[in-house]
């Protein structure tokens, strides 16, 4: 298992983490421009992890399932745009409490199921759901910082190098 860490807030996550996930698109922290390169680059050895916000958004490893981002019903339409653009493996990001509302709108669409990174805090602690990629379990560092901590399976499909 590893540890990764995401903050709209870049500064706050630790320079020596082991994978950093940032925000590709504005999404609903306007006023936090989204990540670029040189930001991710700010963490050259960690494991990147792009998240778009807005199923509009054609890029990115992981779509972003919550309120003033992406819902449910379009979450499907983007995995198509992303396998469509080659990615051949993507993940969605939601709370435990629409998980099964996302994997529905999947089967009500006829689209094959993503990988999952689910929220819950705590759920159950740093382990992983069954047939979850990764699993956010705290908003926020053990000293109070401003950066989510998740727990992330040794493999994730479309993330890590084959």
């Amino acid at each position: 298992m590893r540890t990764m860490y995401d903050s709209v807030s870049r500064d706050a996550i630790p320079r020596d983490a082991e994978m950093v996930a940032g925000y590709i698109d504005a999404g609903p922290h306007p006023a936090t421009p989204p990540w670029t390169d040189q930001d991710f680059a700010k963490w050259p050895n960690a494991v990147h992890v792009r998240i778009a916000t807005q199923h509009t958004t054609n890029d990115g490893h992981v779509l972003d399932v919550e309120d003033g981002d992406a819902t449910p019903q379009q979450a499907p339409g983007w995995v198509t745009v992303r396998r469509k653009a080659g990615m051949k493996q993507v993940t969605v990001y939601c709370s435990l409490a629409i998980w099964n509302d996302c994997k529905h709108e999947f089967v009500a669409q006829g689209v094959d199921m993503p990988e999952w990174w689910i929220a819950a805090y705590p759920g159950i602690g740093d382990l992983l759901y069954p047939g979850a990629v990764a699993h956010q379990y705290t908003n926020h560092g053990p000293n109070g910082e401003n950066y989510d901590i998740s727990v992330v399976a040794d493999y994730w499909p479309g993330v890590d190098a084959t």
